[in-house]
């Protein structure tokens, strides 16, 4: 089947934001970085390991990836419960049991 006449080739910015279509967010991501991380953060944490421990092999290298992973996973839990506690604290206005209940307490 012929291209489309007026079809051009993929631009670099075109190619890179296709690249990340199948990145998933989180702790399952395909990159090591995702948006929003900072790569220079990741680096200065891996230059302290090396400094620190002198790592040799896959397995020592792993550790830099799982203390990333670790404070990924801090963060999202530090926000998850930000959200939770904002969130409960909005009043819901449109469920009956809402109404101000004269300093009665409902249970």
């Amino acid at each position: 089947m012929p291209t489309a006449p007026n079809r051009t080739a993929p631009s670099p910015e075109g190619k890179g934001a296709s690249s990340r279509n199948s990145t998933k967010f989180g702790l399952y991501a395909k990159s090591l970085i995702i948006l929003g991380e900072d790569p220079a953060q990741f680096d200065a944490l891996a230059e302290r390991y090396h400094q620190t421990f002198h790592p040799v092999g896959a397995d020592q290298e792993a550790l830099v990836r799982s203390e990333w992973l670790m404070v990924r996973l801090n963060k999202l839990e530090a926000e998850t419960w930000q959200f939770q506690i904002r969130k409960s604290c909005i009043p819901n206005t449109s469920s009956p049991s809402a109404k101000p209940t004269h300093g009665k307490h409902r249970l």
